[in-house]
């Protein structure tokens, strides 16, 4: 049995894990777990509960193409997730200084690291697959098969594809530390880990473009297929679950698999005391403080121009050593950057085929830039730049240590303000240096002047408008103020890009619109319905619509299910038969667009119930039913009707809570 001083050991690395701001701002170590955890499973069991319809008539291709998310998302939330502790994987210096003057063996302290990141691992590479490997198997197993089968395959594809992607990142870092230098490793290390991010996250966002040519890249293009490591654990999940049936590559891509799994943890099993011992060397002997004096010439410029007040050049010189020094930023900072990355590589990528008649599954796929991507890449990149800097200042360097700042810069300072708006010019610098290096990428594309004279305005643009946005109301300095929690989140972050860049109101050129979207036909099933007895049998549509209503609430029936409608329908003393012919023939789900838009477009309605008197239309909610009081249900709708016309200034009156 471990000893206790293993115990301790081994619980204060594990806790060393989430010991940051993004997963433990209170400090409270088993919450943080829990949340890590169920955000870690969560897209795992929602996908799994959205194929619940698509089975078992999913054609081969989605049945694949399912596989391959399962086996994606194994391999890119294990590795992201290693990349993210980049810098934890091994004892940092603090915990070498703290923990080897104790009367503590260094292999004690060996051992429980080990232990506690195997337990860290292990933890998220069950949390990441547990729920869908419970449930998919269960929807894929078809009639000639055995669920135990289906699961342990399942089972052995994706916990292959998550190990050999957390020891991938693992051994990497390990052989950066044995094997760089220690100025090189400063400046590699967080290059490392911000590709190791971006490479990650462009897998998973690949997965629409890799998804639908699954067939032609395991048929037609086996060369192609082994440059994406997860398609590696797709062949060997192909393989084992019916080699027979499978794609002649399942077998290679099955076999380099098994592989390249036994290699990353081999070479991450030697490479992690090879660290270790460097690591540990570095600590006791600690880095250099010697600076040479150095003139850079920006710098002067700078100092010259923009930064003309020494408070300036004193905030704007802190932010630069604080985002180069601290590694606690830097994993921010790969974070943001590998989204934005990994977004941009999406955009300016696609697949072209070439088919071949004579062999229809050996179509040749050739990657190629997008042009038309190619426009989003400065609004895209400066957006994800000045997120990361958002997010990289709103965290404290060292609270103790912050009353320099109110000391020599006072609020009521005349120097105050401008100090502090020095954020906004080295995340402006930060932007017009990004802006530079696209635009010169794009002059090696041979961009006519008049297209980059269109980007240069973009870019000057947003590097003006981005930093007010994110920083709007910031008086303070960055590094020096508590944490907000909630101000600056990677989630909050995707919803404001989402709001600012992707929201387009309109169905873009050749999109499907959703009146016409045969994954949202059933939704409109019983609003058909109505309109075909409102329109054909009206003396019976008070009934239909209580009938429909009951269905819905009392009944808890779904009204996408033509049986729940027809006996609803029938149940009201109406023809179920006639009436569903009467929407199978179309004109209904015309009239329903037809009515929908015009209201939206005159009166701007957005939800129901809308009481429409005259030219006003309000949006009403109300709490109880009349259970078939006719008198109180008039008075309802009176009272209602009356608001309406006798209180045009009443606008909004919503009580905060609502009696059950």
């Amino acid at each position: 049995m471990p000893s206790q001083t293993s115990r301790i050991l081994t619980d204060h690395f594990f806790r060393r894990f989430f010991d940051n701001d993004t997963l433990s701002a209170n400090g409270d170590t088993q919450t943080s777990v829990l949340r890590a955890l169920v955000i870690t499973a969560v897209p795992g069991l929602m996908t799994a509960f959205w194929l619940q319809t698509h089975y078992p008539h999913r054609p081969l291709g989605g049945i694949a193409a399912d596989r391959y998310f399962f086996v994606l998302y194994a391999f890119v939330a294990m590795g992201a997730i290693t990349a993210f502790e980049w810098d934890m994987l091994f004892p940092d210096r603090a915990d070498f200084l703290i923990l080897l003057p104790l009367p503590l063996k260094s292999r004690e302290l060996f051992y429980a690291k080990g232990q506690a990141l195997l337990t860290f691992l292990g933890l998220f590479l069950v949390a990441s697959n547990l729920f869908a490997l419970i449930l998919y198997p269960g929807l894929s197993t078809t009639h000639d098969e055995f669920y135990v089968h289906t699961l342990a395959v399942h089972a052995i594809a994706v916990f292959t594809s998550g190990i050999f992607a957390a020891f991938s990142m693992l051994a990497i870092k390990g052989l950066s530390i044995a094997l760089l230098p220690d100025q090189l490793l400063r400046w590699f290390s967080p290059l490392l880990q911000c590709l190791a991010m971006a490479g990650l996250l462009l897998l998973m966002f690949l997965f629409p473009l890799v998804g639908g040519h699954l067939q032609s890249l395991l048929e037609g293009n086996p060369t192609l297929a082994r440059c994406f490591p997860p398609l590696w654990f797709l062949g060997l999940y192909e393989h084992l679950n019916k080699a027979a049936t499978a794609s002649p590559a399942s077998a290679s891509l099955a076999a380099l698999a098994l592989l390249a799994t036994a290699i990353a943890f081999l070479v991450a099993l030697a490479a992690y005391p090879l660290a270790w011992t460097r690591q540990r060397k570095r600590a006791l002997e600690g880095a250099s403080s010697a600076r040479r004096p150095h003139h850079n010439p920006f710098a002067a410029i700078l100092h010259k121009t923009i930064l003309r007040q020494p408070q300036q050049r004193g905030v704007f010189h802190f932010l630069s050593q604080t985002i180069t020094r601290h590694t606690h930023y830097q994993a921010y900072m790969a974070t943001y950057a590998g989204v934005g990355a990994a977004m941009a590589i999406t955009c300016i990528l696609t697949f072209h085929t070439t088919h071949n008649p004579a062999h229809p599954l050996a179509d040749t796929l050739t990657i190629a830039l997008d042009t038309t991507g190619l426009h989003a890449l400065i609004p895209l990149l400066l957006f994800w730049l000045v997120a990361g800097l958002n997010t990289a200042f709103a965290f404290p360097v060292d609270m103790l240590a912050r009353w320099v700042f109110p000391i020599n810069l006072p609020p009521t300072s005349p120097a105050a303000l401008p100090a502090a708006k020095s954020a906004k010019t080295w995340v402006r610098l930060g932007c017009a240096a990004l802006t530079a290096a696209v635009l010169g990428f794009l002059l090696a594309l041979h961009w006519s002047y008049w297209n980059l004279a269109i980007q240069l305005l973009w870019g000057a643009g947003l590097t003006l408008l981005l930093p007010d946005l994110f920083f709007l109301g910031r008086t303070q300095i960055p590094f020096t103020r508590p944490r907000l929690p909630g101000r600056s989140s990677l989630p909050l972050t995707l919803v404001t890009y989402t709001a600012f860049f992707l929201n387009q109101p309109h169905v873009e050129e050749g999109g499907i619109p959703s009146w016409e979207n045969p994954d949202q036909l059933p939704d409109l099933l019983s609003l058909e319905a109505g309109i075909v007895v409102r329109d054909r049998f009206p003396e019976l549509f008070p009934a239909v619509h209580r009938s429909l209503f009951a269905a819905r609430h009392d009944d808890r029936g779904d009204l996408r299910d033509r049986a729940v409608v027809s006996a609803a329908v029938e149940r009201a003393g109406a023809d179920p038969v006639a009436v569903l012919a009467e929407v199978d023939a179309g004109w209904p789900r015309k009239v329903a667009r037809t009515e929908h838009e015009q209201v939206v477009q005159d009166l701007d309605v957005f939800g129901v119930p809308t009481f429409i008197l005259g030219g006003s239309a309000v949006f009403a909610r109300l709490m109880t039913r009349p259970e078939g009081d006719g008198a109180a249900a008039r008075a309802t709708i009176d009272r209602v009707l009356g608001l309406i016309t006798d209180h045009p200034e009443l606008n909004e009156f919503k009580h905060t809570r609502v009696a059950r």
